[in-house]
């Protein structure tokens, strides 16, 4: 059998599979669903005089939004990706130089990457738009 405990105002306080029906000591009230309705059921649902109530659709403004958002998040995350990266690249190059080790292309390496991540820390992520990310030192 299939359930949502909602709570006085109908809203779906969660959902869950059970052999019987739970009963619960709190003010919720679980709701046995059809196969259909289970289905059907998601975020922002409720349950209200015995139906299930979609959520109102997104306005045009939501679902800009939240690409928007997700445009966000992905630069936030390329950039934290790229500084890491260049982070590791300048760890190994500046042991190389303080242990005498380095090679002349190391060595000639080191401060470029070291601008180029200075560079990226510079970057306004927070934006929707696309990045100009600057470009990887050769390796």
């Amino acid at each position: 059998m299939k359930f949502i405990p909602v709570d006085a105002s109908g809203n779906i306080m969660g959902m869950f599979l059970s052999e019987d029906h739970i009963s619960r000591e709190d003010e919720n009230t679980s709701i046995e669903l059809s196969d259909e309705d289970w289905e059907s059921v998601g975020p922002g649902y409720v349950y209200v005089n015995g139906s299930l109530i979609p959520p109102p659709p997104k306005t045009p403004e939501e679902i800009q939004a939240e690409k928007n958002a997700g445009k966000i998040a992905a630069n936030t995350a390329k950039k934290a990706q790229l500084i890491a990266a260049a982070t590791d690249r300048i760890s190994v190059l500046q042991d190389a130089v303080d242990l005498d080790m380095a090679t002349a292309d190391e060595i000639a390496a080191l401060p470029l990457w070291k601008k180029y991540r200075v560079l990226l820390s510079r970057v306004d992520a927070n934006t929707s738009d696309d990045v100009a990310w600057t470009e990887t030192p050769a390796k």
